[in-house]
């Protein structure tokens, strides 16, 4: 039997746990999986070291650290009593919801490029306590950016009643009221964002691989392709893939 780990890699070939490797920034490291066999299996236990997802797939915008998190916080003391700008954590919270959705956006394109090798954007450092980075990272290999989203809302529901009950002027009924803001927020990403994201990762190569209506974009606040924005004309898609299609064919029997 293999016991696998997920563990963390610099360039220098360093290896770190979870905890050391939020320590040093996580973002700048590579994930890889540490597998040793047990004693039963063999005397000298050996680490068997599997590199995955060293392509950066988006751009960690929703990536959030402690320092920023508690800037924007804004916390004080007073008399022994604490506060926080509450405005700010909750636009804070909102907004990281919204650069996870564009974060999706680019990743769910660029993956179609680097495939397993795909590397997701860091978790925010206050959420690494609330959620398993390993499913996390699971889930968008496997395409489950919804599993993703909500995994995120929750954390930030938790986040947020853990310090927010402290927080002096601030009641459950409050808290309550906000986390059926998070649970409820749906942002949107316009094909115009989506673009824009997508030129600040991708090489203009990689950029040929696809036109507009291949990138996705967030529709009504579901995830879709731009082919399946209302807005687009199917018959000038339907045209061009015809065109390819006729390209290819013309291409095949010229080199035969």
């Amino acid at each position: 039997m293999v016991k696998r780990e997920i563990a963390y890699r610099d360039d220098e070939g360093n290896y770190y746990c979870l905890y050391c490797a939020e320590e040093i920034g996580i973002e700048s490291l590579y994930e890889v999986t540490l597998g040793m066999k047990s004693a039963a299996e063999e005397i000298t236990p050996i680490v068997e070291v599997e590199s995955t997802r060293t392509k950066n797939a988006s751009k960690s915008r929703s990536y959030l650290s402690h320092e920023k998190t508690r800037k924007i916080m804004g916390s004080v003391v007073i008399d022994g009593k604490y506060y926080w700008d509450d405005a700010a954590v909750q636009n804070m919270v909102k907004d990281n919801i919204r650069r996870l959705r564009e974060d999706t956006v680019v990743f769910s394109t660029m993956s179609r490029i680097y495939g397993q090798q795909s590397r997701p954007p860091a978790p925010p450092e206050p959420l690494q306590n609330y959620i398993d980075i390993a499913l996390i990272n699971k889930a968008w290999t496997d395409n489950q950016p919804n599993v993703v989203e909500n995994t995120y809302k929750e954390a930030w529901k938790m986040w947020y009643e853990d310090n927010a009950k402290h927080v002096e002027g601030i009641t459950q009924e409050d808290i309550d009221k906000f986390k059926k803001e998070i649970e409820d927020y749906s942002p949107d990403v316009d094909i115009q964002t989506s673009e824009e994201l997508i030129k600040e990762i991708a090489t203009a190569n990689q950029r040929s691989n696809f036109t507009d209506k291949d990138l996705y974009i967030y529709k009504n606040g579901k995830l879709v392709l731009n082919i399946y924005d209302r807005d687009v004309d199917f018959k000038e898609r339907a045209k061009e893939s015809y065109q390819d299609t006729q390209e290819t064919k013309k291409t095949k029997k010229d080199n035969e």
